[in-house]
């Protein structure tokens, strides 16, 4: 499987997910400093709400989450995910084929 590549809820082609990490494109930083600044984007950026909840699958895709001012943790690791993609640094979301709603 491809780590790297856009996927109907990873859509970092999407000009939403493009503009969000636009600060990190800088080839002076590291993958891994342009990883932790990013987590630390999605985790300060957002407000955690655990009963933000939604049952239609468009919702859970990056380019509608990074739009919302508050979300709960599968939306913050969408929208990381996503991200990370962005970037060109591998990440999945390795849990996911458990949840049902997704």
């Amino acid at each position: 499987m491809n780590f790297t590549a856009p996927t109907f809820y990873f859509d970092y082609e999407s000009d939403e997910i493009k503009d969000f990490v636009k600060e990190f494109r800088s080839d002076t930083i590291s993958k891994k400093e342009k990883a932790k600044r990013l987590y630390l984007k999605v985790r300060d950026t957002y407000r955690y709400d655990p009963y933000s909840l939604s049952f239609l699958k468009e919702h859970y895709r990056a380019s509608y989450l990074v739009t919302q001012k508050k979300g709960h943790c599968i939306d913050k690791s969408i929208i990381l995910i996503a991200g990370l993609r962005s970037l060109g640094i591998p990440a999945h979301g390795y849990t996911w084929p458990r949840l049902k709603t997704i």
